[in-house]
């Protein structure tokens, strides 16, 4: 599984992946304590990315992401062009 070199051809990725199998794509969030390392996986079975960090202000793009997601996931019946077009802040 590769790991994304930067914030953004991680979110880039993970929203490719949504946009062309939303019904198969989940996320993850893993963090380990002992090294202060939160791992984030976005996956559709077929393909695969992850991204770590130690820093704590890319946690709020990482509730940019999922919440751009969930709105997604939850919207049923619902045009892309309906919902907001902003995605998830770099």
């Amino acid at each position: 599984m590769p790991y994304a070199a930067t914030w953004d051809e991680f979110a880039e990725t993970a929203q490719a992946l949504f946009l062309a199998h939303p019904t198969r794509t989940r996320h993850s969030w893993k963090y380990r304590g002992k090294d202060g390392v939160l791992v984030l996986k976005v996956t559709n079975d077929v393909k695969t990315v992850k991204y770590r960090t130690t820093s704590r202000t890319e946690l709020r793009r990482l509730e940019d992401l999922t919440g751009w997601m969930m709105e997604r996931m939850t919207a049923e019946g619902v045009n892309d062009e309906e919902l907001s077009v902003a995605p998830p802040r770099a």
